[in-house]
């Protein structure tokens, strides 16, 4: 029994390509979007090693598994590239407006796809891989979450847009700071991150800010998980644990240089790392008893 709670509160950590960006699950593997080596790593979490190497072509940036396929947004090129898990091969190339900041499947199933430069988003049919909906957010449209039947982009302007199904645009909500850098759904609502260190939640029914709380530092990716919010925080090299009512910080957990992205496996939690190019296994923490342990420090 001892060995197992070890085990469960160790991270696990495992090398991929350089300067990784995005990770996301699907067909028993992780799988992370390597900028610096313009591939993509498909990584066995039980084994704990890569098994696959995959090149495609110039910035892998966003990253998602959805429709039995892993999606894969290209930063430099405006292209979507759709790869079956069963070949570990491009089987599509789907041309965008301009370069790829975040994909995202929507509960009705289609694809939605954020261009950075072109400050628009576009809705992508995976039935027959063509774009269907496209619509101007302004500024640099950056990540995507859904709530209330819509889409929510962020931008680095500071703002949060709301987009219908059908593409049409709602009024900008104002966050604070600049750079709204992550978004994620919860039953109360939408909570974003900002470069300028702001947390902010959003009522997504009523489109407005209704609490804000400092991370006390830039706040890079953010994950729902077990009923607590988990925010990465870039420069610092560490991942908080908040909770989900209130943004109030629970738990700092120490990981390895710019963490970015995380995404759940089951009942583990994992985080892409850009700076020193792994995925990691966060360890399993209760919020009650975080100071005695290693690499975990309360508030």
């Amino acid at each position: 029994m001892i060995a197992s709670l070890f085990a469960a509160l160790a991270s696990v950590v495992i090398h991929v390509g350089a300067g990784p960006t995005g990770v996301t699950y699907g067909a028993g593997s992780l799988w992370t979007a390597n900028y610096g080596t313009d591939t993509v790593s498909r990584v066995d979490p039980v084994h704990q090693k890569v098994v696959k190497t995959i090149e495609l072509g110039n910035k892998p940036f966003a990253i998602a598994f959805a429709a039995g396929s892993v999606w894969v947004g290209d930063f430099d090129a405006a292209y979507v590239y759709r790869i079956d898990p069963a070949t570990n091969k491009s089987i599509a190339a789907i041309p965008v407006g301009s370069n790829v900041a975040a994909i995202a499947q929507a509960p009705d199933g289609n694809l939605w796809v954020s261009e950075y430069d072109g400050g628009a988003v576009d809705r992508i049919d995976p039935s027959t891989n063509t774009v269907t909906v496209h619509a101007v957010v302004g500024g640099s449209a950056d990540k995507i979450a859904f709530a209330s039947n819509k889409v929510w982009v962020t931008n680095n302007d500071g703002y949060v847009t709301p987009v219908s199904r059908s593409g049409a645009v709602g009024k900008a909500i104002k966050i604070g700071g600049h750079d709204v850098d992550a978004i994620v759904a919860t039953p109360r609502g939408l909570w974003v991150t900002t470069f300028s260190g702001v947390l902010a939640l959003i009522d997504s029914v009523h489109a407005k800010v209704a609490r804000r709380v400092s991370l006390g530092g830039a706040g890079n990716g953010i994950a729902y998980f077990k009923r607590r919010l988990y925010v990465s925080k870039y420069s610092a090299g560490k991942v908080l644990q908040l909770d989900a009512k209130t943004g109030r910080t629970l738990a700092r957990i120490s990981v390895g240089s710019q963490p970015r992205d995380l995404v759940a496996v089951g009942a583990n939690l994992w985080v892409v790392e850009q700076g020193s190019s792994d995925v990691r296994r966060l360890p399993r923490i209760s919020p009650m008893r975080t100071s005695a342990r290693r690499g975990i420090q309360g508030q």
